[in-house]
């Protein structure tokens, strides 16, 4: 089972939906189309397990990083937004 270290030291268990809804709303606030959307969360998942693949633990910046790469390559004015909104938080 794969844990993720959180920045306040907690660990807790990899939530797919949290990662999915994200770059959603990223790929929305981007005005991307619906079916742009679809594609790129079923992309930047698809990537981000591959990646996860044989990892035990690791951080919430671990999976930040994997996402933005991504995105970063396949819809960059959404990586913007995706990087933008961490800012906030």
């Amino acid at each position: 089972m794969l844990h993720i270290l959180k920045n306040d030291g907690r660990i807790v268990s990899y939530q797919l939906k949290r990662v999915a809804r994200s770059v959603t709303l990223s790929c929305q606030a981007a005005e991307l189309e619906t079916s742009q959307t679809t594609d790129t969360v079923k992309n930047v998942i698809a990537s981000l397990h591959a990646w996860l693949k044989n990892k035990e633990e690791v951080t919430t910046s671990d999976i930040r990083s994997q996402v933005l790469k991504t995105l970063t390559s396949t819809q960059p004015q959404a990586a913007v937004i995706y990087e933008s909104a961490r800012n906030l938080e």
